[in-house]
């Protein structure tokens, strides 16, 4: 049966390699999927302040940059700027005079983002796959 250990340890070590490539590539993601966000707030030039921009970055205070305990593949990204969700998706003015109709800057830069990683992400599982096997 040695050729079945060689072949347990050989899946071993590509399971190593694969657990620590998806972790960094999800966080790649989350960068990415940052930066989508911020190019389409400037693109829509949502904010002259730049606070709603610089507000979306990993490590700010308050922010939003968690793995889900429960969903190892989750990442969540957020801001701690309390009126980004109003401008994603539109809100009534002071006493509902008018309404502010929605940009959905963050909707845009996830679909964004999904687009990538639906395009990039078997090519990835493949080198994390061949590189555990080297």
């Amino acid at each position: 049966m040695n050729g079945f250990d060689d072949f347990a340890k050989d899946m071993d070590q590509v399971l190593r390699h694969f657990k620590t490539d998806l972790e960094e590539y999800k966080d790649a993601m989350g960068y990415t999927f940052l930066g989508e966000v911020r190019t389409e707030i400037l693109r829509q030039q949502l904010v002259d302040t730049r606070l709603l921009v610089n507000s979306f970055q990993k490590g700010a205070a308050d922010n939003v940059w968690t793995r889900s305990r429960a969903n190892r593949t989750a990442l969540e990204v957020g801001t701690s700027v309390e009126y980004a969700q109003y401008v994603n998706d539109g809100h009534w003015t002071r006493n509902n005079a008018s309404f502010v109709d929605p940009t959905h800057y963050f909707d845009i830069a996830y679909l964004i983002t999904e687009n990538i990683l639906d395009a990039d992400l078997q090519k990835k599982f493949e080198q994390s796959i061949r590189k555990g096997f080297s």
